[in-house]
């Protein structure tokens, strides 16, 4: 098989299908977060309500509270609109706090409830987990295998990127 269609038939489903399971991961991490924490009624609707991006910002907020809207949208590069709506989903399931500080009575704060930490905890463990997976999939390779794997994905990025460049 020749150079492209091994790259069309092989490599190109694989990188698609990464990507579309990084894009898509949050019913992963929906169904582990359900296993680890007490699979209530609650807990079911709490998890099927909150994409991914919402796990992502209740880390955010636990590791940074109290933080404000301005902060949270920095942090993950969304717009302001996203981190609105995102917030006031977490509010609506009591997974954060939102306040006003007595030396600011501007600015909103946010800050984790008890059952956010919860939830932001059992996240925690299962990025953890993940981590350890990669570190002994990537033992299995030499500095220079990433390198080279780095670098060509990194020059199928740019060729997407690339403006079509017409004869």
């Amino acid at each position: 098989m020749d150079k492209i269609n091994y790259f069309k038939q092989v490599i190109e489903p694989t990188l698609l299908q990464i990507a579309t399971t990084t894009a898509s991961n949050s019913s992963f991490e929906q169904e582990w977060l359900l296993k680890r924490l007490k699979t209530t009624p609650e807990w079911q609707k709490v998890l099927s309500n909150l994409p991914l991006l919402s796990l992502h910002t209740l880390a955010d907020i636990g590791k940074n509270q109290p933080i404000n809207g301005t902060e949270l949208t920095a942090h993950l590069q969304v717009s302001k609109g996203a981190i609105s709506k995102t917030v006031n989903k977490l509010i609506k399931f009591k997974l954060i706090d939102k306040f006003k500080r007595t030396d600011n009575r501007k600015e909103v704060y946010y800050s984790l409830t008890d059952k956010g930490q919860q939830l932001n905890y059992a996240h925690q463990q299962l990025h953890l987990q993940l981590d350890q997976q990669m570190q002994q999939l990537l033992a299995q390779y030499q500095p220079e295998q990433l390198e080279l794997v780095a670098r060509f994905v990194k020059e199928i990025q740019d060729l997407h990127n690339a403006p079509i460049v017409q004869d």
